[in-house]
């Protein structure tokens, strides 16, 4: 890793301390910044030279194409590739979406713009679920998880595999967006693993 991108990754990238949309943002601006560095390089072979607000640069591109006419001797913008020329790829950097396969499967709601009530709301959106799906860490949710473990057949056989895609549903049928919040499979069969 070259000091200049170390640079960009200890300036962007906090140890702890940010929301998860504070983290996003960052995420996404650490992918700009390092796709200009190491992009600018390897296409070219010097190094990024300029400032990080491509959405400026972009925007004075389409002002000096449409003033030409009027100042013919204006100076213009060679050798940038104007990104708002091009259809976007569909790409998301950071939090993805649950698929509709996994939604369905594990008995999750999906998002609805009255749901930014409730706890982790951006986290939710961009998972497209109406609660967050996080790891099981409200003291509300490790209780759940105890009851569930003495209670619930799919929770504690001790003969077989438990069937954690049912036993997703059940969690996610007390879920409320407040202290008890969704899972998939992945996340309550990873606790139940460090238990046995």
């Amino acid at each position: 890793m070259s000091a200049t991108a170390f640079a960009v990754r200890q300036r962007h990238l906090p140890i702890s301390g940010i929301s998860a949309r504070h983290a996003s943002a960052r995420l996404r601006d650490f992918v700009l910044m390092h796709n200009l560095v190491v992009g600018t390089l390897n296409r070219t072979g010097t190094v990024y030279k300029g400032h990080f607000d491509v959405w400026l640069i972009n925007h004075l591109q389409l002002q000096l194409e449409a003033t030409q006419h009027l100042i013919p001797e204006a100076q213009r913008l060679t050798g940038w590739i104007n990104g708002d020329l091009y259809i976007p790829a569909g790409e998301r950097i950071g939090i993805l979406l649950v698929p509709d396969s996994i939604r369905v499967t594990a008995d999750i709601e999906s998002y609805h713009a009255e749901d930014r009530q409730f706890k982790h709301a951006f986290l939710a959106q961009q998972q497209g679920t109406k609660f967050a799906v996080v790891a099981i860490h409200t003291t509300a949710e490790k209780a759940l998880f105890k009851k569930l473990l003495q209670e619930n057949p799919l929770f504690n056989q001790r003969n077989s595999i438990p069937d954690w895609k049912q036993a997703s549903k059940i969690w996610n049928r007390e879920a409320n967006g407040q202290e008890i919040f969704y899972k998939v499979c992945s996340s309550i069969c990873c606790l139940a693993l460090s238990i046995y």
